[in-house]
């Protein structure tokens, strides 16, 4: 609730100046009198004293009501204090010298106290409504700012993002992530999460990686004095300069650090499965390298063995032809020879078996690392 506005009156004349107070004060406002402008000047710099509005009769000595209002309009900390002229001349010269000095409204002589009291409840309520009127400007200004300050943190982790479009190692983004944090204001430490272990930048002690570590599952956000600790699922960002004396960008950039952690994720994901696509593709590749020449081991082999059982035949026929073997002996090793081909032959066809389980076994590996 608004105090009720206290009146400074300022008149030479002490019976027209009790007069005025008697009728204010009726009305429940709290005043203050003066005898001339300088005594009212002086009335401004009083500790403890509150003025609102002043109440002014123009012919004065030593410093009269236009001179008063001059001096009132050249100082910040009087300058939008109301100021009411009390005058016997209301031609248009006069008042326009009211209105050049910055005065907001005239009462004439004779007084009459209703005309006093309805101009006060006027004025008093208008330098409320603009009071009201400067603190939404105040407040949509900072709104304003805030909004631009925020648009302009946005614009920056959207160039992080087309700045990462063209990155595929963890190293690269975390130098693009610290590049980042530098244009917001910040000092950073970044530390990331891959099956081959943890991998800290910029760290500055062995202490501070530790406290990332630790501090991992505390949340997305983990606040210790003028530091904050960003976690994500691959990564974390300890910001060592939050602003916490201003808690307005304060507020602003822990929304931006979400929108860049998000982004700083999104790029960290496409990486690393980037990475273990190639992986596997290269794990794909050196298996069916192995499985070819695997097979076409099988294949030398098999035929190996089928040309040597037939040198082995052809020798044994020349080989009989000197021996003198009755034909019944020659028929016995014959036979002796073809059985050997026959069980090579069967090898031959089950190893061919063999061959379709490898190429199963590829297909699968196949499937699965992909």
């Amino acid at each position: 609730m608004q105090p009720t506005p206290s009146v400074l009156i300022v008149d030479d004349d002490e019976h027209i100046l009790a007069f005025l107070e008697a009728c204010i004060e009726a009305e429940g406002y709290p005043v203050i009198t003066a005898q001339h402008g300088q005594a009212a000047l002086q009335k401004f710099s009083e500790p403890g004293t509150r003025i609102d509005v002043v109440l002014s009769d123009v012919l004065m000595p030593e410093l009269d009501g236009y001179g008063l209002c001059q001096q009132m309009r050249a100082n910040p900390a009087t300058n939008s204090v109301p100021v009411l002229f009390i005058s016997s001349q209301t031609d248009l010269e006069e008042k326009l010298k009211g209105y050049a000095v910055g005065g907001d409204d005239y009462i004439t002589k004779p007084v009459h106290p209703e005309e006093v009291i309805a101009k006060l409840k006027h004025v008093t309520g208008a330098k409320l409504q603009q009071a009201e009127l400067n603190q939404q400007l105040d407040e949509s200004r900072q709104v304003a700012m805030q909004a631009m300050s925020y648009s302009g943190y946005l614009g920056q982790v959207l160039q992080f993002i087309q700045n990462t479009q063209d990155i595929h190692s963890l190293d690269q983004l975390a130098k693009q992530v610290l590049q980042s944090l530098s244009d917001f204001g910040l000092v950073g430490v970044l530390q990331m999460y891959t099956e081959q272990g943890t991998k800290t930048f910029q760290a500055i002690s062995p202490l501070e990686v530790h406290v990332m570590e630790l501090a991992r599952n505390q949340g997305r956000f983990f606040d210790f004095d003028h530091r904050t600790i960003v976690n994500h699922k691959d990564f974390s960002l300890l910001i060592k300069n939050m602003p916490l004396k201003d808690p307005e960008r304060y507020g602003i950039i822990k929304d931006v650090l979400g929108n860049f952690g998000n982004a700083v994720e999104a790029r960290s994901n496409y990486i690393l499965s980037h990475s273990v696509s190639e992986s596997r593709a290269q794990v794909l590749s050196a298996v069916n390298q192995a499985l070819r020449e695997i097979d076409a081991r099988f294949k030398d082999v098999q035929y190996a063995n089928i040309a040597a059982i037939d040198t082995l035949i052809d020798d044994l026929e020349e080989a009989m032809l000197t021996l003198g073997l009755t034909e019944g002996q020659e028929e016995q090793i014959r036979s002796v020879a073809q059985q050997c081909l026959g069980r090579t032959n069967t090898i031959f066809d089950e190893s061919m078996d063999l061959k379709t389980k490898f190429d199963r076994i590829k297909q699968t590996l196949s499937d699965h690392l992909q």
